[in-house]
Order: structure tokens, then sequence, then C-alpha cells
């Protein structure tokens, strides 16, 4: 009986281990980190939009940032972000009220960028406050796990998913007008007080149609003061401005002079 117990208590360890082990390699991803307790955290009223078509598609794991676990659409056009609590919390967790306003904070901003800056991020619609009028979306992970998950619970921010800024601007015979709108981008960024923490183009910008838009909204920030403009823009755009120098001098002046 001794050693039944024995290797009893080994077989729950190794499980235990692989459990660990194979939630790690799914990005740590568990539904149970997306579905917040509504009666502790803000619930915010968001102007309304029709995504229903988009939302019924099924959505599979992409990757996870610092505030969101997220899902790229069947037909690649879209992007579902779902906040991620914090680990210590639980429903009944003593130690979430430490970590709430990080998450707070996340939903907040996402709500503040949504209304100001909805062509200039590609977010089409915030959820962020429980529903009645949304349908269940269906959701595989990395090893085609499906979840079927109630969106009425679930706060949201669902944005466009363009190809990777430099990938389109290289394919270009002419890129000027790409350059053209990526400077008109961050002159309305700037006529609306914004400024972006990380701009850098290729890793946190897309293209769709185009048009350049900010994938990663998590460094916008509103400033009560700006830097002139024409400095404003040279630092927002520091990392297309350097690659034009270092592979394309025509294109480089050509630049140069939009930013004045």
């Amino acid at each position: 009986m001794k050693y039944l117990s024995i290797a009893f208590l080994i077989l729950v360890a190794v499980f235990a281990k692989l459990d660990r082990h194979f939630f790690k390699t799914n990005d740590s991803f568990c539904p149970k980190f997306i579905f917040p307790n509504w009666s502790r955290i803000p619930q915010l009223e968001t102007k309304p939009s029709d995504t229903s078509k988009i939302l019924s598609q099924s959505f599979r794991y992409l990757t996870k940032g610092k505030q969101s676990f997220v899902f790229l659409s069947e037909d690649g056009k879209w992007i579902l972000k779902f906040p991620r609590l914090p680990r210590a919390k639980m429903r009944h967790a003593l130690h979430f009220e430490a970590k709430k306003p990080f998450f707070e904070n996340a939903l907040i901003h996402g709500k503040s960028i949504y209304e100001e800056l909805e062509e200039e991020t590609g977010i089409v619609y915030a959820h962020l406050k429980p529903s009645e009028n949304l349908e269940n979306v269906h959701l595989i992970d990395q090893y085609s796990q499906s979840y079927y998950l109630d969106l009425n619970d679930l706060p949201f921010f669902l944005q466009k998913c363009g190809e990777d800024f430099f990938s389109i601007f290289a394919r270009l015979e002419d890129p000027k007008a790409l350059i053209e709108k990526t400077i008109s981008l961050f002159s309305s960024l700037y006529d609306k007080g914004f400024i972006d923490r990380d701009s850098i183009f290729d890793k946190n910008f897309g293209v769709v149609e185009g048009a350049p838009f900010i994938m990663d909204i998590g460094q916008l920030e509103k400033c009560d003061e700006l830097p002139p403009r024409g400095e404003y823009l040279s630092e927002m755009t520091q990392s297309l401005g350097g690659k034009l120098q270092r592979e394309s001098p025509d294109l480089y002046e050509y630049y140069k002079k939009l930013l004045h």
C-alpha cells in the first residue's frame, strides 16, 4: 500500500509537470485569464459597431503582448485582442486588488484610443462592459484546441490586421505615397495631442489598402505639451527616416521635405 501511494504521488507530480509544460508552450493562454469579474472593474460605455459578420468566423491564436492575448481571424483581415488579467486574479483572489489598476488602465486607455484614434489605429470596435447582443466566438489555441466563449462577458478590441509596413514598402515601385500617408498619420496624431512611445515601424506598424496604421496601441499617450511639429514628426518617424537615409538618398530627401 505504501508503494502504491508513492507511485501515485510520483504520477501526480509527473502530470502536474506536463500540465505546466503545455500551459507554458501554449503561451500561458487560458480562458480564465480573460474573463473578468465585472463587479470589480469599471464598465465603460463605447460607441456601437456592427461587427457580427466579422466575429462569426474562427480566430486562431497569434501571440501575446504585455497587455493582451491576440487572435487572428480565419480570413486574415482582423485581430481580436483580449486584455490579460493578472495571474493572481481568480474571481476570489485576495491579491487581485493590488493588481487591478493595471487591468483597469488597459481598458480605460483602450477606450480613449478607440474613440479618438480609430482611423490611426484601425480599431473598429471596443467592447468594455457586459452586453446581450453578441454571439459566442470560436477561438483556437496553438494546440488546435477549440474554445467557444460568450463575447458578451468579455472585454475585447477588434482591430484591422495589416501587412508589415516595411514588407509593403519594399515591394512598391514608388513608395512616395506611403511615405506621405505616414507623415499625415503622425500629423493627425499630433493634432489630437498624442505621442507614440514605441514608434518602431518594423514591428508596430501595418498597412491596409495602402494606408498605414499603428498596430500596437499600448504606448500611445496623450500629452498636454508636444514639441514643435517638425521635431515631433522627425522623432516619430525616426525608424523610417533612418532606413531611407541608409538605402535611398532620393527618397530620404523627399521625406525630409515632407517633414518641414
